[in-house]
Parts: structure tokens; C-alpha cells; sequence
């Protein structure tokens, strides 16, 4: 009993620190974003720079996410359900990733803008999609090589073996596939 009630009090210390960290981060979030805005409107439409201002917007927009994700975990938060539009999410991802590995793995990204929207928390749908992408990445094993996403409609009927996973009947969006180059 007394294990229990100091791992719940070291959970609650957990959770508030997490929760003064994540303001913090917000509150340096919103002054990047209120800078980057006002760089933007003095800055020409045409020039080279609103290419890496929008950048900055991408990450700062991201990093806010993440606090979000950090405040959830201080305190419980009615999940946000939006429908979304899983082409742009994984799209957005993997252009996120693909600047940092260098190169040395290709993405190869067949997006269906006609697949379905689902039904989710876009910030836990884009936390998924990171995940997976770093789970294909570091299957590599630090080797070049190709990430396949190929993202479609898929409805599995009664008795298909797709994939020979055991998956209920019902709609599907997306197959993932990395391979090492030979």
C-alpha cells in the first residue's frame, strides 16, 4: 500500500512538472510564432525567405502540438476527434523525417487523395505516423534504404487473410513497407 501511494505521489510530481515545463514551452512557442508572423508580413510573398519562415511556422505549429501531448499527461483532456485527412498527415510527416536522415533512405509515398478520412486526434495521428516512420527507419539498421507508404481504400471481407493478420471485416487505409537497397 505504501509502494502504491508513493508511486502515485511521485506521478503527480511527474505530472505537474511535466505541466509547468509544457507552459513554459508554449509561452516560448508563441513568441517564435508571433515573430515568424510579423517576419511574414514584412517580408515579400515572392521572396526565398517565406520558404524558410513557413518552416519555422511547420515546427512551431508541431512543438505546440507536443505541448498539448505534455498538458495531457499532467491532467486528463477530453480527446479531440476531428475527421482528417490522412493523405496530408502522413505527407506532411514524412517531409518532416525526410530532411533528417540525409539521404540515405527514400521515401516512396503512394497517396490515394481520394482515401477516406478517419475519425481521430490529428496530434496522436501524427505522434502514430512519426512513430511508424522511425520504426521503419531504424529497421535499416543505419543502412540505405526505401520506405513505402502506400495509402488507398481497402475493405477486408469475411474471409480474406490479409497479409495473414487477423483483421475484423471492415475499412482500411494504409500499408507501410521498408526495404534495404541492394
Amino acid at each position: 500500500m505504501e509502494d502504491q501511494l508513493r508511486q502515485s505521489k511521485k506521478m503527480e510530481t511527474v505530472g505537474t512538472l511535466s505541466g509547468g515545463i509544457a507552459h513554459e514551452f508554449n509561452n516560448m512557442l508563441s513568441i517564435i510564432l508571433g515573430n515568424m508572423e510579423l517576419a511574414r508580413e514584412d517580408t515579400s510573398d515572392f521572396s526565398p525567405v517565406q520558404q524558410f519562415l513557413n518552416e519555422i511556422r511547420k515546427a512551431g505549429l508541431r512543438g505546440k502540438e507536443i505541448v498539448h501531448q505534455l498538458l495531457s499527461f499532467s491532467k486528463p483532456y477530453a480527446q479531440k476527434k476531428d475527421f482528417i485527412h490522412l493523405c496530408s498527415i502522413i505527407k506532411e510527416m514524412v517531409d518532416e523525417i525526410e530532411s533528417s536522415v540525409s539521404g540515405r533512405i527514400a521515401f516512396k509515398a503512394t497517396l490515394n487523395g481520394n482515401c477516406s478520412k478517419i475519425s481521430g486526434d490529428p496530434s496522436k495521428l501524427r505522434q502514430v505516423v512519426n512513430h511508424l516512420l522511425t520504426n521503419a527507419i531504424q529497421a535499416l539498421k543505419d543502412k540505405p534504404g526505401i520506405i513505402e507508404i502506400d495509402l488507398d481504400n481497402l475493405h477486408i471481407h469475411m474471409h480474406d487473410d490479409f497479409f495473414n493478420a487477423n483483421l475484423p471485416p471492415g475499412d482500411y487505409v494504409a500499408q507501410w513497407r521498408h526495404t534495404d537497397k541492394k
